[in-house]
């Protein structure tokens, strides 16, 4: 199986910090949001059993996405980073997918396109939900 995890809401509080959208091009600040160690367990969990695994994201700058880079460096350093796919400004996910798989997502506007392609995904009703796969 091919599995696709965003960051912000999933992997990462991005929503419980204040000022988040005004922080989100700031690469300290993206660089130390909590994680959400149960999703990231589950997603090592994948790797290690031998599925395709990428982290597909939105960044709102370079620099946002560096922070990421950085936060996925602190957090999962096991992660292959050839398998980070991060959107800088405007795109659908779906569109920058390499090859088909699940999405793992908290935000409706990357879902409904995921689902109209005809791709699984795994919606979470609320920030940081637990994934059970």
């Amino acid at each position: 199986m091919v599995y696709y995890w965003d960051m912000d809401g999933v992997l990462c509080n991005f929503h419980k910090e204040p000022y988040k959208y005004e922080n989100a091009i700031n690469r300290q600040w993206i660089a130390h949001l909590e994680p959400f160690t149960y999703n990231i367990e589950v997603l090592i969990g994948q790797v290690e059993q031998g599925a395709k695994v990428y982290i597909l994201t939105k960044a709102a700058s370079d620099e946002a996405k560096q922070g990421k880079l950085d936060w996925i460096a602190k957090h999962i350093p096991q992660f292959d980073t050839n398998n980070f796919i991060c959107i800088v400004g405007n795109g659908r996910k779906v569109d920058y997918i390499r090859e088909a798989g699940m999405l793992i997502d908290d935000d409706k506007r990357n879902t409904s396109p995921w689902l109209k392609a005809g791709y699984p995904f795994y919606p979470l009703a609320y920030k940081g939900q637990r994934v059970e796969l």
